[in-house]
């Protein structure tokens, strides 16, 4: 075996003692930490008390096809929102902007903010039902309103 070593000369080979030894293997390289996701900005929510109106001269401002922010939505998806809730901290209206009710049976209601109430009214939303519908059956329930 010498003789094939000394012809090659430029091949190293590891004849030491700890040849056939294991080696230590090779350790994979720890995975970096996952990035902690951004907390996600809360929601504002109040405890308000919900009623139901139709659109009629007797129970709007005397046009009942007309809201604060324009025609008239689809019933049970247009909301009307007490002033201290319909206006932004910056003085701007809440047109358009979409709505969570949530009731304490757990049932939940979405709906687009298209209307307001009479200023003597504070933390209340009314939902728009069906002119043919009778508002009063629906009663008055207390809800949690997440504003999306």
């Amino acid at each position: 075996m010498g003789l094939v070593l000394s012809l090659l000369p430029k091949l190293e080979l590891d004849i030491s003692p700890a040849f056939g030894k294991p080696r230590p293997a090779l350790e994979a390289p720890a995975p970096a930490p996952a990035p902690k996701p951004k907390p996600r900005p809360r929601k504002p929510a109040f405890s308000v008390r919900v009623t139901y109106y139709q659109a009629l001269p007797s129970q709007t401002d005397g046009n009942p096809n007309v809201a604060a922010c324009g025609p008239n939505l689809e019933p049970w998806v247009q909301v009307a929102l007490s002033r201290d809730l319909f206006f932004r901290e910056d003085g701007r209206r809440r047109c358009g902007q979409r709505v969570r009710l949530v009731f304490e049976n757990g049932r939940e209601l979405l709906g687009v903010v298209n209307d307001t109430m009479n200023r003597r009214y504070r933390k209340r939303v009314d939902v728009l039902v069906a002119v043919h519908e009778p508002a009063r059956r629906y009663g008055v329930a207390e809800a949690r309103l997440i504003l999306e």
